[in-house]
């Protein structure tokens, strides 16, 4: 089956944002189907903080039919109408049956519904995180937030078909769409298997601890005058859901680490935290100005085969998220998650409710935690580091290897193209 494909990042990108859309690339054909890509050709002046360049993902697109739509910054509308004269010369000389989008940015979701009916072929939405849903995203106001929500809503109603990337986000986009809307199917994150192949489980010993944290800290709205904008937005009613932004951000860990350096002076001395990806200043200046700004080593952003190699060197892995209000559940599983349980390390999980605690607890991965209490994660790091591992091969990890992703979304495209509405089942451990 022929299917266009649109991807905002897509390899020489790095990032999660990209690597979903490679491992499309290197697995669909395997699958009975037949993608043209159309992504963007951008200069590297315009890359933005969270927009990395990463070359080493380039062979997983291999043999891929790509187009590349020249894309300036500021100026989306232009690439939507060069991408909609590309994808219609091309569905003159071969027509496609289906018409996908890989988000973010979450503006590709009514973008590719409305190109899909201009066609006339059934549209998929592989929209991820729950766009205006989620309380990561703060709008000006709560008229604003019902603007966003109304386009959502219409969108995907536009679609055949719609993918959430967690169990959570299924629910409440299923929720939110109500009746008669389009079928929505849970496909997850996940991890190269080939890349765990040397890995091994490793357990803690007695000697130095390296705990490891692969991404960015997001710290900008948690301090100064964004902080201040930030709960201007909240109290005009532009957040869709209560959550406590903290646990994004250094502080809590800055905070676990001074405390265990009264509470544990001997694990103190051994551990060092190693931090993979480009960091805010605002996150820096945090770490900087705390008293264990000595047990921080920064690596800087990082090509996907250079991160592998420091995971491979790490002895614990922290994976940290928001909080979110009692008796609420976070829709959210940050991306890096899926290559920790891979890399069979004891994880830190500072975690609110949720799918990535469950996970993390039906794994027995490791001790997970409030991601918001310095003394909680100080705790936490206190079991992970005589935390034993269960020793599964990566492939024992179900739904989580990034062809058998392929294979779930080969699944929903063709589901989108027939009539009969058959759901792709969730993936869990």
């Amino acid at each position: 089956m022929r299917v266009a494909l649109i991807a905002h990042y897509f390899p020489p990108d790095g990032g999660a944002g990209a690597q979903r859309p490679a491992s499309f690339a290197r697995y669909l054909s395997g699958f009975g189907i037949d993608p043209v890509f159309f992504t963007r050709l951008i200069a590297p002046e315009d890359r933005s903080f969270f927009d990395p360049e990463d070359p080493s993902l380039l062979p997983w697109t291999e043999g891929a039919t790509i187009r590349r739509v020249p894309w300036k910054a500021g100026a989306r509308a232009a690439w939507e109408e060069a991408v909609t004269r590309a994808v219609e010369t091309e569905h003159a000389r071969n027509p496609f049956a289906v018409l996908a989008a890989t988000c973010p940015p979450f503006e590709l979701a009514p973008f590719a519904v409305k190109l899909a009916a201009r066609i006339g072929v059934p549209a998929l939405v592989d929209l991820r995180d729950p766009w205006a849903l989620d309380g990561v995203r703060v709008f000006k106001h709560r008229a604003e937030l019902r603007k966003e929500q109304a386009i959502m809503r219409d969108s995907l109603r536009g679609a055949r078909r719609v993918v959430a990337n967690t169990p959570e986000a299924q629910r409440a986009i299923r929720d939110f769409l109500g009746a008669g809307a389009p079928v929505v199917d849970c496909i997850t994150n996940g991890y190269e298997a080939e890349d765990f192949e040397g890995f091994g489980c490793k357990n803690p010993g007695a000697g130095p601890l390296r705990l490891h944290f692969s991404g960015h800290f997001l710290a900008s709205r948690l301090v100064g005058i964004q902080a201040a904008k930030e709960w201007v937005r909240i109290a005009l009613g532009g957040r869709a859901e209560p959550i406590r932004s903290a646990g994004r951000g250094p502080g809590p860990l800055v905070g676990a680490i001074e405390r265990l350096k009264t509470a544990d002076p001997a694990l103190f001395s051994r551990l060092t935290v190693h931090v993979a990806g480009k960091q805010q200043p605002a996150a820096l200046k945090i770490i900087e100005s705390s008293t264990v700004a000595g047990s921080f080593v920064f690596h800087g952003e990082l090509p996907h085969d250079e991160s592998l190699e420091l995971l491979r060197q790490a002895d614990l892995l922290f994976l940290p998220l928001h909080g979110v209000a009692a008796g609420g559940r976070s829709r959210i599983v940050p991306g890096k998650a899926y290559e920790y349980f891979a890399a069979r390390r004891p994880i830190v999980g500072a975690l609110p409710e949720g799918d990535a605690r469950d996970f993390v607890r039906l794994l027995k991965a490791g001790p997970v935690c409030d991601p918001c209490d310095p003394a909680a994660i100080c705790e936490a790091i206190r079991q992970a580091a005589t935390w034993q591992v269960p020793d599964p091969a990566p492939e024992a990890l179900p739904g989580f290897s990034r062809q058998e992703i392929a294979a779930r979304f080969a699944a929903s495209l063709n589901a989108a193209l027939a009539a009969d509405g058959a759901t792709v089942p969730a993936s869990s451990p």
